[in-house]
């Protein structure tokens, strides 16, 4: 039996890349090929733009919340308020303001027309 000697969040973007860099090193099963595979398909950031958005997130929010939100770099106040529901939190306005504030910086292109483009 393996002894864990660490726990922490990531996002997924950094499973996207552990994943990519562990497929170079055979063998590679089933279940990690379609953690990759999903990976790449719902990645919105690069490792490091998801990090440091996880890490100002982080100041304000918990941890686990912090990683939810860099995953899914929610377009609006509806959005982000279903992510804190989740996590069985009701949040002040003004803790929504900030938090999609930060959440813009890392935006740059409007989410709501990539999501529909998709459709």
């Amino acid at each position: 039996m393996k002894k864990i000697l660490s726990e922490h969040y990531v996002t997924i973007a950094e499973v996207k890349e552990i994943m990519a860099e562990r497929k170079k090193v055979p063998p590679f099963d089933f279940e990690q090929e379609k953690t990759l595979d999903y990976a790449i398909k719902f990645a919105r950031l690069g490792k490091a733009e998801a990090a440091e958005l996880q890490s100002k997130l982080a100041e304000i929010v918990p941890p686990a919340l912090a990683v939810k939100i860099a995953d899914i770099v929610p377009a609006n106040a509806e959005l982000l308020k279903l992510i804190f529901l989740q996590e069985k939190m009701e949040p002040e306005e003004a803790l929504l303001i900030q938090v999609l504030a930060i959440v813009k910086e890392y935006t740059p292109t409007d989410i709501e027309t990539v999501v529909r483009e998709e459709r």
